[in-house]
């Protein structure tokens, strides 16, 4: 009896493997046709999109491109004509710069005489702003002019304030090259001189 019991058994569990078997490979057989159907639908899709897209020669209105909006190219910022002018009396005044600038005081923009706070009182130099290129050009003119028995520097500068390396390097440049000039326009000064003495004798 135990050995019919024990036999039932084994079959019993050998049945329910295959059956659990078959189980498994009818769920992979019916994915498998699923998954073939579904593409099958989505590649005729496809193809009847593209289809109805080479025949159709309207424009499509509905979804126009859109286009990239431009930017308006910045204006270029108006030039500047500053001037740097230094070895100032501490005590100066806007009106004795005026004064001293006369011969083209109509074309100032504007002179700005830095302070110190602490000492209360100008720092020595000022800022000259003119209206146009020839005006900047005569104010250089005024270099070592005497105010006050005291000569004037008049250098080049840069706009937009600050103390950056950068700017310091710029305006050194700037005032390195027109030393030159100068030092070239007083050669030239003295050759003529000379020229113009020896003639004479």
């Amino acid at each position: 009896m135990d050995i019919d019991t024990s036999e039932k058994k084994v079959r019993k569990r050998s049945k329910s493997k295959k059956s659990k078997k078959d189980k498994k490979k009818h769920k992979h057989k019916n994915k498998d046709k699923h998954s073939t159907r579904k593409g099958g639908k989505h590649a005729q899709r496809k193809k009847r999109k593209r289809e109805e897209e080479e025949n159709s020669t309207e424009p499509d209105t509905t979804n126009p491109p859109l286009k990239k909006a431009k930017r308006a190219p910045k204006a270029p910022a108006p030039k500047r004509y500053l001037l740097f002018i230094g070895n100032l009396p501490y005590d100066i005044t806007e009106e004795e710069l005026f004064e001293h600038f006369e011969a083209f005081k109509a074309n100032i923009i504007g002179i700005r005489i830095p302070y110190d706070q602490k000492l209360k009182r100008c720092k020595g130099f000022c800022f000259l702003e003119v209206t146009d290129p020839d005006t900047f050009n005569k104010a250089l003119n005024y270099h070592h002019s005497l105010l006050r028995e005291r000569k004037i520097r008049v250098q080049l500068t840069a706009g937009g304030g600050g103390n950056s390396v950068n700017r310091r390097t710029k305006i050194k440049a700037k005032n390195h090259a027109l030393a030159d000039e100068r030092r070239k326009a007083y050669n030239e000064r003295e050759k003529n001189e000379k020229k113009s003495s020896t003639k004479e004798e």
